[in-house]
């Protein structure tokens, strides 16, 4: 591959068939065997294929920095939320209807690692992963998911819905219990092996301060498969993103710590920051390069 960006064909299985998707991928000038491989997860819209990832400015950081950025492309005409956010983990929206694991969405970014890796003939053991809204929602499943997946550093920016890793289904003090997908409850993501994992990953959940428009008004008409973000366990979790993101942090750590599981995640808050990406991966750079 040359410097600067590309793109190449993988193929994702899925419960519908073999479909075909586009990953961009940007090498930064120079020797790039040895560079750290970040993984950029798009958000509700980018994965139009008209469009590519919506991840080019990503370039600047990826010369900066010198990181190797890979990033797929979900078409969300063949993504639809239960594929694309919910990860192909049911096959409902709204309820866990079991699909088995060969066809998670997830298994496709260490599939992207190992073939870049040998694109590249890279000495990286580990990489990666940021995602904003849609894409926030995408990373916290993936590392629920996938406990053997090879990340060292994760970001869950702004997601307008959280899977709580509470294998009780409780999300707040009313003694609500809900299921899938807004708990991993009576799912395969509420296996200890998973949860204890999933807890010690170096995750940041990164939460806009001013990302405060009810989710409620947003999704009300529930198109564009939507729907699921007024789930009644979705409500449940606050009624925008800021709140949904404290509540899923407070009740994570509680549930955390009456399982005697280590957490190792770790919040930020940014300040005067809506529903704004570029912003948000802005101020998480320092969390990503950091050990």
């Amino acid at each position: 591959m040359k410097a600067e960006w590309n793109t190449f064909p993988h193929l994702c299985h899925t419960p519908n068939g073999d479909i075909s998707i586009r990953v961009y991928c940007y090498l930064p000038k120079g020797q790039t065997n040895e560079l750290p491989i970040l993984f950029y997860v798009h958000g509700l819209g980018g994965g139009n294929k008209d469009k590519g990832n919506g991840a080019e400015w990503l370039g600047t950081f990826a010369e900066e920095h010198h990181h190797v950025i890979v990033a797929p492309a979900f078409p969300r005409d063949e993504f639809p939320s239960e594929f694309y956010q919910l990860g192909t983990i049911s096959a409902s929206m709204d309820s866990y209807v079991p699909v088995p694991e060969e066809f998670w969405v997830y298994n496709n970014i260490e599939q992207l690692f190992d073939r870049v890796k040998g694109m590249l003939a890279s000495k990286c053991e580990t990489y990666k992963i940021f995602g904003h809204s849609a894409g926030g929602q995408f990373v916290h499943r993936f590392l629920n998911a996938m406990p053997d997946a090879r990340v060292s550093r994760a970001v869950a920016a702004n997601p307008g819905s959280w899977t709580f890793p509470v294998a009780d289904g409780k999300i707040d003090d009313t003694g609500n219990v809900y299921g899938w997908p807004a708990t991993v409850k009576d799912t395969p993501l509420a296996e200890d092996r998973r949860l204890k994992s999933f807890f010690a990953r170096k995750m940041l959940v990164e939460l806009g301060e001013a990302d405060v428009k009810s989710l409620k008004e947003t999704y009300a008409t529930g198109s564009g498969g939507t729907g699921f973000m007024t789930l009644p366990g979705m409500c449940a979790q606050g009624d925008c993103r800021l709140d949904r993101g404290m509540t899923y942090w407070k009740r994570a750590h509680e549930y955390a710590a009456s399982r005697g599981f280590d957490c190792n995640w770790e919040l930020l808050r940014v300040p005067e920051v809506a529903h704004e990406g570029k912003k948000m991966f802005a101020a998480a750079i320092d969390w990503l390069l950091s050990n």
